[in-house]
């Protein structure tokens, strides 16, 4: 997945694990051994929706009181299958 930034609005290429305690964490690379570079508590996840980004495709939005996580996938298979991952660790479910 790519995710956009908060401060400078580019786009970087993310390695996600969605872990059983509600976190999502994001890796710049696929060594998951090192730390992440960040993470997201789903618990704090006001609403996931398909984003309307127009610079890239396939894009959900990962709403919280402070942020909006904007996550684009490769496919729109894949942005379904991270969209009902991450619904079913939230208490949103649109």
């Amino acid at each position: 997945m790519v995710k956009k930034g908060e401060v400078v609005k580019n786009w970087k290429r993310r390695f996600a694990v969605l872990y059983s305690t509600a976190e999502l964490a994001y890796f710049e690379a696929e060594n998951l051994r090192q730390s992440p570079k960040g993470s997201i508590d789903l618990r704090t996840v006001t609403a996931v929706r398909v984003s309307a980004e127009k610079a890239k495709p396939n894009c959900l939005d990962l709403v919280t009181s402070s942020r909006v996580f904007v996550l684009s996938f490769p496919t729109a298979e894949a942005m379904q299958e991270w969209l009902t991952a991450l619904q079913s660790h939230t208490k949103v479910k649109r």
